[in-house]
């Protein structure tokens, strides 16, 4: 009767270490899950920073190149500017050159016709 008592006993000791370790798997192994989703979160965060990162980045270089682009458009329609005025103002001497060398032969003409 002792020896069955001992028995049951022994049994029972040994079921209750074994869902223990089992409880002890199973926390473990929640552990080990929840570290690694952790991981895997932060992960996804960085890799999210960085991608927000480098579209800032990228919108910063866009912004930069249209400005640049525009002042040099700006800076070729002030040259094409300047052009049409000294054009305009070599065109207006050239009129009045032709206007003086007119008057002179007139002139001219006009001084042998006197003599």
């Amino acid at each position: 009767r002792k020896f069955e008592e001992t028995a049951r006993k022994a049994a029972e000791d040994s079921t209750q270490q074994a869902e223990e370790e089992r409880r002890a798997r199973v926390a473990e192994w929640a552990a080990k899950h929840a570290a690694q989703e952790a991981a895997l979160k932060a992960e996804n965060d960085r890799n999210e920073i960085e991608a927000e990162e480098a579209a800032r980045q990228a919108a910063e270089e866009d912004a930069s190149r249209a400005e640049e682009e525009q002042k040099a458009r700006e800076a070729e329609d002030c040259a094409k500017a300047a052009a049409a005025e000294a054009a305009r103002k070599l065109e207006e001497a050239a009129h009045k050159a032709d206007e003086a060398t007119r008057k002179f032969e007139e002139a001219a003409k006009k001084a042998a016709e006197d003599s």
